[in-house]
């Protein structure tokens, strides 16, 4: 029987653990949302039953394989047991074989049952420090002791449930040590050892040529199982550890980037040689590093330390077909709101899809943007709901177009919201004599788009300006010539309302507002200014005529449908007059950024 295939192809893909077994039991979650379908840990004879009984229970209520390694660490050492020692190994043996193996007593009344299908005697045994007598490597002496224990395993299963199941020999170290072909042909010379076991695990670490340099190491194996051991063509090899570190001493390290990418090279390959090499499993190494330690092996995983995905964590859920997890926040920019010469307000919205999120806006003159806010960024929690965020940029240059979005980052990665667009108030530049020259007053007021009016709205003899936005039918007027929020401000027009006039109707010394329908000819005119039902309503012109308005019989008034009021053939209806009160008396002006 053979691990259950992941989704990604006939070959299953795992993870191993980072050396702690704590984390093993509270992070099987994780190794299933990555994809993997086995976990690969070492079960040791030095180590509590207790351990291992919570492992496998998180395991399978996770739907996850434990794939172990049978070791005996004594403390810190890792050398197998001597001959003398063997009666004990072998009765540890079969017990762990009989209670987690097929039809094992731990799976009893259990459902969707995961025992062991293979089991990988020792692990690493070319490195002298892995062998009897710590010097030297001893592949004879490893090959006596892996037919040992195979007979253990295998006497133990067929005791539990009638039948078989796969001994491993354990996995060759490649990039040092007693060389593995080398290794693994010495053993066969045992007698017996050869058909103790029914694949290789190894470990092709590759630091010096990528996995162009891993594909090698595997065909050296599988060509030396061939043609130099004993009915080694029919063996199966199983990848048990395979990976590049991100840090730490003793090997070349590679940066998050390059680890992905050596992930998604490695498995590809793997994936397409998988039959004609006979592989059956690929583990990656592994899934999060160990912190306080200073080697490479401690610094392989697709998680830090501190459990932050890096880029490999992605480039590994691709291969295995999962989903990825954790999900990227939803983000969404919105339309900029209290928007001035110099400030804006930007707005959107964050779900952090249950992971906690952090986001800033991005905004400058380009889709390069260059700045952004808040500094450091805002907390979008982790919530699953959408989270309105607001921030206000200031320090804006005036009649400016900025671009902007919104940012969220969370460990499922980053996610931006669309490009969205504001620009800053326009230019007016007003003279106070009808001669050429300089502004007298310049400041800066309106949006571009929106059509700019000037009027005395609160009768205070001096006209100043206003912007009617066809868009939306919103006017904005000031009281003073600077630069500033509009005093008034109310909704009126809109829709086929697209032509502003202003005036004084009622002739009560205060200029007020009024639209005109270009395609009807239809004007409906305020006499206040604000929000509601147009005190005077006609029609008059309409087609290509162009609305004016004045006091064109010197009443002060601009109210008469016959007097007050005239249409100019031939042009279109869009432009506005200035109201008889002035800046300075009767003088020029010209909105909208022209100086």
């Amino acid at each position: 029987m053979a691990f259950a295939a992941s989704s990604a192809s006939a070959l299953s893909i795992g993870l191993v653990w980072n050396g702690e077994y704590a984390k093993a039991e509270s992070e099987m979650e994780q190794v299933q949302r990555s994809g993997a379908t086995v976990f690969r840990l070492p079960i040791d004879k030095s180590v509590s039953e207790a351990t291992y009984e919570s492992i496998f229970t998180h395991a399978w209520e996770h739907g996850i394989t434990i794939e172990p390694y049978l070791v005996r660490s004594n403390g810190s050492a890792t050398q197998f047991p001597t001959s003398g020692e063997y009666a004990s190994w072998d009765s540890w043996v079969k017990g762990i074989v009989k209670r987690y193996g097929y039809s094992g007593s731990f799976w009893s009344g259990k459902s969707n049952p995961k025992p062991v299908p293979a089991w990988e005697v020792w692990n690493e045994e070319n490195l002298a420090k892995n062998n009897p007598g710590g010097s030297s490597v001893q592949p004879e002496n490893y090959a006596r002791f892996l037919i040992t224990t195979s007979e253990a395993i295998k006497s133990a299963q067929k005791e539990q449930s009638g039948g078989g199941t796969t001994v491993l020999f354990g996995g060759l170290y490649m990039p040092a040590g007693e060389y593995y072909n080398s290794f693994l042909e010495k053993a066969a010379n045992v007698g017996g050892e050869p058909s103790s076991y029914n694949g290789v695990a190894i470990h092709p670490y590759a630091f010096e040529n990528g996995a162009t340099q891993m594909s090698e190491r595997v065909n050296d194996v599988r060509y030396a199982l061939n043609n130099h051991v004993s009915g080694g063509s029919g063996k199966s090899l199983w990848i048990t550890e395979l990976g590049w570190p991100v840090g730490g001493s003793g090997a070349p390290s590679v940066s998050p980037e390059q680890q992905a990418s050596l992930l998604t090279q490695s498995l590809n390959w793997i994936k397409g040689a998988a039959a004609t090499d006979n592989i059956q499993v690929v583990d990656w190494y592994n899934i999060r590093d160990y912190g306080g330690q200073i080697t490479w092996s401690y610094f392989c995983g697709m998680r830090d330390a501190n459990g932050n995905y890096r880029p490999s964590w992605w480039a590994f859920e691709e291969e295995t077909g999962a989903a990825p997890w954790p999900a990227k926040p939803t983000v969404s920019t919105e339309s900029a709101t209290g928007i001035t010469e110099y400030q804006a307000t930007l707005n959107g919205w964050v779900n952090p899809n249950g992971t906690a999120t952090s986001y800033h806006f991005e905004y400058g003159r380009t889709q390069s943007y260059g700045a952004s806010r808040p500094v450091p960024d805002g907390n979008a929690g982790s919530g699953s709901s959408d989270e309105t965020k607001s921030v206000t940029v200031e320090n804006l240059e005036p009649h400016v177009k900025y671009h902007y979005r919104l940012v969220a980052t969370s460990e499922g990665g980053t996610s931006y919201g669309q490009d969205r667009t504001f620009t800053t108030d326009l230019k007016w530049s007003l003279r106070n004599t009808n001669s050429p020259g300089a502004p007298d007053v310049s400041f800066w007021f309106g949006r571009p788009g929106a059509t700019p009016v000037t009027g005395d709205w609160n009768g205070d003899g001096t006209a100043t300006a206003g912007t009617y936005d066809p868009a939306s039918g919103v006017w904005k007027l000031r009281n003073q010539n600077t630069a500033g929020s509009a005093e008034i401000e109310f909704q009126y027009g809109g829709g086929p309302w697209t032509t502003p006039v202003v005036g004084d109707w009622d002739g009560n010394g205060t200029t007020t507002i009024g639209l005109y329908n270009p395609s009807t000819g239809e004007w409906r005119l305020r006499n206040y200014n604000s929000a509601g039902s147009a005190e005077i309503e006609f029609q008059y012109g309409g087609g290509t005529w162009q609305a004016v308005t004045g006091d064109w019989d010197g009443t002060e008034r601009r109210r008469s449908a016959s007097m007050d009021l005239v249409m100019a053939s031939g042009l279109c209806a869009t432009a506005t007059a200035a109201a008889a009160p002035t800046w300075n008396s009767s003088t020029a002006a010209v909105p909208g950024g022209l100086s």
